[in-house]
């Protein structure tokens, strides 16, 4: 149960497939699909033997769980169910962003994410960035949204409220996004203030979007964070746990 809209879940795939290849066959049900859409009926009477999924909401994890089968989250939203997540080394990519963005000079650097608490990967990223910003003896910016008493905040309202951020910021400032969808969002707020990337505004990115990156102007640059592997080990790990007849890792 892993999205086809997203590049980074098409790279988890095409790991489970090498994996399949190498090691199978398997008798593989799968449809395409979005990020965060709701389990079909048929998994309730389903005859399976493990899953691997993209668990993005309470429903979503509440189905699967039901059908007490070998489970690998390979999303990680949700922090209690007893799965435990399987992805990227958030630790790792702040890392490389940091240091990447650092090399190049800058002292003032940003962070824009989602309002914190939408996803638990997403926080880990920025908080991690943050952290070795501030450690290293610079300044760290955070885009904060502003609801003004509304529950959400529309695609053109967020977008206006990044682009009063940017403005804001003392340049040069090097800015970090925590996925491609938020940094393509960064170079539009740039590009309507007439703000020079990356002469002024530097963005840097993670998961390495083609679509994505190249439809934005200029290019975005992001972080690979190689989901090919992440798919064929979590393939693998839960070929374990099927021959094992186990339900955890």
């Amino acid at each position: 149960m892993i999205e086809t809209s997203r590049e980074y879940g098409r790279g988890l795939l095409r790991g489970v497939t090498q994996y399949n290849r190498e090691h199978g066959p398997w008798s593989i049900y799968f449809k395409p699909k979005g990020l965060g859409e709701h389990p079909s009926q048929w998994l309730e009477t389903w005859n399976g033997d493990g899953i691997l999924a993209r668990i993005s909401n309470q429903q979503m994890a509440d189905a699967i769980l039901k059908t007490k089968l070998p489970v690998i989250d390979l999303r990680g939203s949700i922090t209690d169910l007893g799965l435990p997540p399987f992805g990227a080394d958030n630790e790792k990519i702040a890392e490389v962003a940091y240091e990447h963005l650092a090399e190049r000079g800058f002292h003032h650097f940003g962070i824009c994410g989602e309002p914190p608490g939408i996803h638990r990967y997403d926080d880990e990223r920025c908080a991690l960035f943050h952290k070795m910003v501030i450690d290293s003896g610079k300044t760290c910016y955070s885009f904060e949204y502003k609801k003004n008493g509304r529950k959400t905040v529309n695609w053109e309202e967020e977008q206006k409220q990044i682009t009063e951020w940017v403005k804001q910021l003392p340049k040069p400032v090097a800015i970090m996004t925590p996925h491609d969808d938020r940094g393509q969002q960064v170079l539009e707020a740039c590009q309507q203030a007439e703000i020079y990337v990356p002469d002024e505004v530097a963005v840097l990115s993670v998961d390495n979007d083609e679509y994505l990156c190249n439809l934005s102007f200029p290019p975005l640059s992001s972080i690979d964070v190689n989901p090919e592997r992440i798919g064929y080990e979590a393939a693998e790990t839960l070929d374990r746990m099927m021959s094992e007849k186990t339900k955890n890792f």
